[in-house]
């Protein structure tokens, strides 16, 4: 096991090397094979200060804050003190490395108020574990399985601004403006979570994240409508609530006068026009506020021929709900297996 350390900033020359340094915020929540790498320091702050080398295929645990985080170095680096490192020629690091993350974060998840956990308690930890070969082969399924999840997480990267990209193109035009109010109507809600705290049904009631929060045995909207943050964080922030539903008090709902319109109504909002009008009339205050009779005053592009954006909007949006469905069906997948594989 190595500890590691922080040398002086004061010192400038220790910051002006080649060799990786890391803190904990350098690393990612349940993911053992990113690091981002922000800092380089010297062969002058290794050797003047408490900062050591760490060989590739080390298990690099946080310890301190950050605690649970875990990952693999590929290439020889240094941490903070905020990391415990471990090396061995006889195991598996990626096999390891889940099986410590896991360890650590099922007893933060008993309820224990953990802020740090010292090497010689890390060492003390009492795992099980199966031959070099089981090990070998586990690493390299859940390895797969990673893999699989960056190729579906890319792929909806890259759909998201092909589609930011088509619905910027489309709606960046001076002509045939309409209000968006003579296209929708709006609907405010005053529902909080204390009004349904104990109500359970099969009525979704959606939150600021844009997902269903909880269901309910009532809904308050009909159909599919446009749902906009009025209130605090993420304001002005859209998304499309689905079905019979309801919607928190934060929000707004926009109901298209013509239902055919949902989806290009949609496509608008998530365009950078409606963007700046939202910036444009946001009240900056201890939490943020926008209003729908300032909002609804937007001019929207509203050609006669709509029905090809639409049909390609929409297209888009299928494809990205499918990789979403396909990334949420890999996660869990994963989160069996190493519930199971790592006892």
């Amino acid at each position: 096991m190595t500890g590691g350390g922080t040398p002086s900033t004061k010192i400038s020359n220790f910051w002006q090397g080649d060799i990786p340094w890391i803190s904990s915020s350098d690393l990612f929540e349940n993911d053992i094979y990113r690091i981002r790498i922000n800092h380089h320091i010297s062969e002058d702050a290794v050797k003047y200060s408490s900062a050591k080398l760490i060989q590739p295929k080390s298990i690099l645990v946080v310890t301190r804050v950050g605690l649970g985080k875990v990952a693999v170095n590929e290439q020889t680096l240094c941490t903070s003190q905020d990391f415990t490192s471990l090396f061995s020629k006889n195991m598996n690091p990626y096999y390891f490395a889940y099986l410590i993350q896991k360890t650590i974060n099922k007893e933060k998840s008993q309820g224990s108020t953990i802020k740090g956990i010292s090497s010689r308690e890390l060492a003390k930890q009492n795992i099980s574990y199966p031959s070099i070969d089981e090990q070998n082969k586990i690493s390299a399924l859940i390895n797969e399985i990673d893999k699989k999840t960056y190729l579906v997480s890319n792929k909806i990267t890259i759909l998201k601004k092909y589609k930011i990209g088509l619905v910027n193109n489309w709606f960046n035009n001076d002509k045939n403006h309409v209000k968006l109010a003579s296209l929708v109507h709006n609907k405010a809600s005053q529902l909080l979570t204390s009004h349904i705290s104990n109500n359970k049904g099969i009525y979704a009631v959606y939150d600021a994240s844009g997902t269903p929060y909880k269901s309910i045995d009532f809904y308050n909207t009909e159909a599919d409508s446009i749902s906009i943050i009025k209130y605090g964080s993420g304001c002005g922030r859209t998304f499309i609530a689905k079905g019979k539903h309801s919607v928190l008090g934060t929000m707004v709902e926009l109901i298209p006068n013509n239902e055919k319109n949902l989806m290009y109504l949609y496509a608008y909002t998530l365009s950078n026009s409606f963007k700046k009008i939202c910036k444009k009339y946001i009240e900056i205050g201890t939490t943020p506020n926008l209003y729908y009779s300032d909002f609804s005053k937007a001019d929207v592009y509203y050609p006669n021929n709509r029905d090809l954006f639409i049909i390609v909007f929409e297209t888009l949006m299928k494809i990205e709900d499918n990789l979403y469905l396909s990334l949420n069906n890999i996660k869990l997948l994963k989160k069996y297996l190493l519930n199971t594989l790592f006892i």
